[in-house]
């Protein structure tokens, strides 16, 4: 972004900012020059590509450097108006996919290189349609919305990451009040859990807390928790702690994988 052809802009701020932010989101078309595309019918139609491409095998000048973030434990998302794509340790990965696009044609012909390519899923339909979309709506009924999970071979557990980001705080707070409401949600989905990260707003920091002292007494054997704000770090540690909980919290999600999965 510093630099394109013979035109200089410089890096201003974005590296300070890019690299010290929790989540960096690039939000852009995913060809240059001439694109034309049409929205009807809940899908995406390229009606003309762009002349320059995007993700190319290497740029003029780095002004973010994706193997320091993914090292870093930073979330990262790339998302185009057909795609979305996810940074890893190993390199990009393809996870959605906008309804009507091809991807072999539309995605993986307009790249100079092949990104990791696994289950990528259709994008929402609703984006691609004229009534309104709320994020709230996109929810599960509950307010919870998982992230990401896997389950682990060796052993009956799974690792679930919940991002509850979306759920106003008169919700949270009605349903942080009912933890056999929360165990029972969780429990569906999971055998066992050796790990599981909540995203949640600071303002519900002791809803939270109250929660999790609940559920701690009846079916948590272990658990690991880690954010990457460290004043998330001390306001959580503070509420755990004043209830008797375990108040260390890690400072990325690998060393809390890490503590996690320790026999």
């Amino acid at each position: 972004m510093s630099r394109f052809g013979p035109k200089l802009a410089g890096a201003g701020g974005f590296i300070n900012i890019t690299q010290n932010s929790r989540t960096v989101i690039f939000v852009g078309t995913f060809t240059a020059g001439g694109l034309k595309i049409a929205v009807q019918d809940g899908q995406l139609e390229i009606l003309k590509e762009g002349r320059a491409r995007k993700f190319v095998n290497q740029v003029e000048q780095i002004t973010f450097s994706g193997p320091y973030a993914a090292a870093s434990d930073q979330n990262v998302l790339y998302v185009t108006e057909r795609c979305v794509f996810r940074l890893t340790t190993q390199g990009l990965e393809l996870i959605e996919v906008a309804p009507g696009v091809d991807l072999e044609r539309d995605i993986l012909g307009q790249m100079d290189f092949r990104p990791i390519v696994n289950h990528p899923v259709a994008m929402d339909a609703r984006i691609f349609r004229p009534s309104r979309c709320s994020s709230r709506t996109a929810c599960s009924p509950s307010g919870w919305s998982i992230a990401w999970c896997t389950t682990r071979r060796d052993r009956p557990c799974s690792t679930i990451f919940t991002d509850c980001r979306c759920v106003p705080g008169k919700t949270w707070r009605t349903f942080a009040s009912r933890p056999s409401g929360c165990a029972s949600h969780w429990a569906g989905r999971s055998p066992w859990w050796s790990t599981m990260t909540i995203f949640i707003d600071e303002n519900v920091v002791d809803d939270y807390a109250r929660m999790v002292e609940a559920l701690s007494q009846k079916y948590y054997t272990h658990v690991s928790r880690y954010t990457t704000s460290a004043f998330m770090r001390l306001k959580l540690g503070e509420a755990l702690e004043s209830r008797g909980l375990a108040a260390h919290i890690f400072e990325t999600r690998g060393e809390a994988l890490e503590a996690a999965r320790a026999p």
